[in-house]
């Protein structure tokens, strides 16, 4: 029998790093190319082909406000086939939550799986993405029983990430201890080899970026910087002049209030997002543009653990890393009794209350 691998992923600091790839990287992590990527990686140091990766698994501390934020992040991990453990925390006001246990969980975990599976023979690699030098023991500990570690770590500066997320430096400590290392950062830059390069998703063109008003407002925007959903905000905060149109240069003011006065111009705004915004030219040649309608339909999945929640599939070419959004009860009254798992309903992607900044569907009708 080869040798075993077992995969474990420090959720709360590896969600960090999806959001710099996302949002400074221009790129979606492939969780399954990276296991793959991982595996061919211990074959080589091993000079062995008969390398298995038995279990994959992250650990995250959660609240509801944050298995909401975090909704696109777990789901791109549940489709990898990485499960989830989660412990309960509790919320001291709107940003008094620390996410403790989450090592703890995560080193009783692999302690356990070490002795209790494949008949009590365990694993013979540890692969690690965490940065936090709590794991050190863990590491130490393992390392009595002959198995060896490949830590998967990043440093993200302050300076880089300020102010949509949050910088990242791996403990010294647990860089030292770690048989052997992969630097995330050279994977994410990495130009030449194509299975390296097969790990991430690039888009096109820069992903406009989500922001949190509450927390950090636009200084300076650019016409990719206005997620569509903002766009399609202040449109609807404005009086209809003909078939649904609204007045351009009303449009143009009511992105100044929001967003300050370096706004982009209207035709990028236009040229941005043609498939999803009109405009025609009026008899006194000024501009008016209005929302196309585009009827959005999907299949709900029950939130397992929250049952004022569902979520249902969101496909949009401008925010191509949202696959799912979040169906609140209190926000679909009408409707939200009448559904249950797989319910195919239409919907509106509107702004999120809980969530300034990001998206959720609201419920227009249920499908026959």
């Amino acid at each position: 029998m080869g040798k075993i691998a077992n995969f474990y992923i420090d959720g709360n600091f590896v969600f960090h790093v999806y959001k710099y790839v996302r949002n400074k990287c221009h790129k979606k992590i492939i969780w399954k190319k990276l296991i793959e990527y991982v595996q061919q990686y211990i074959a080589k140091l091993e000079n062995d082909d008969d390398i298995m990766i038995d279990t994959a698994k992250y650990f995250v501390g959660t609240t509801y406000r944050i298995d909401v934020q975090r909704n696109d992040f777990y789901t791109d991990l549940d489709h990898a086939d990485i499960r989830k453990y989660a412990n309960e925390l509790k919320e001291h006001g709107t940003y008094g939550i620390k996410e403790e246990g989450v090592d703890v969980n995560l080193a009783v975990e692999a302690v356990a799986d070490f002795y209790e599976d494949h008949g009590g023979k365990g694993f013979d690699y540890m692969i690690l993405f965490a940065g936090d030098g709590d794991y050190v023991p863990l590491l130490n500990k393992l390392s009595k029983k002959n198995v060896k570690t490949l830590l998967l770590y990043i440093d993200i500066p302050e300076k880089v990430t300020k102010p949509m997320i949050r910088g990242t430096r791996t403990n010294q400590l647990l860089l030292e201890t770690s048989v052997n290392r992969i630097n995330f950062q050279h994977l994410i830059d990495e130009r030449a080899d194509e299975n390296i390069k097969s790990i991430f998703e690039v888009f096109e063109s820069p992903v406009p970026l989500i922001h949190n008003h509450a927390i950090s407002p636009i200084s300076a925007v650019s016409s990719v910087s206005i997620p569509l959903h903002e766009i399609i905000a202040c449109v609807k905060q404005l009086p209809a002049l003909d078939d649904g149109f609204v007045s351009a240069p009303e449009f143009c003011e009511k992105l100044k209030e929001r967003f300050g006065e370096n706004v982009p111009k209207l035709k990028d705004i236009l040229s941005t997002y043609q498939n999803e915004i009109e405009s025609k030219t009026l008899p006194d040649n000024t501009i008016a543009l209005k929302v196309k309608d585009r009827i959005l339909r999907g299949r709900l999945r029950v939130y397992p653990n929250n049952s004022d929640l569902m979520t249902v599939s969101y496909s949009n070419p401008n925010l191509p890393w949202i696959r799912f959004l979040p169906v609140y009860s209190h926000e679909n009254l009408e409707f939200f009794d009448k559904c249950v798992e797989g319910t195919e309903i239409t919907y509106d992607a509107i702004e999120n209350p809980i969530e300034p900044g990001r998206l959720m569907a609201k419920i227009t009708g249920i499908v026959n």
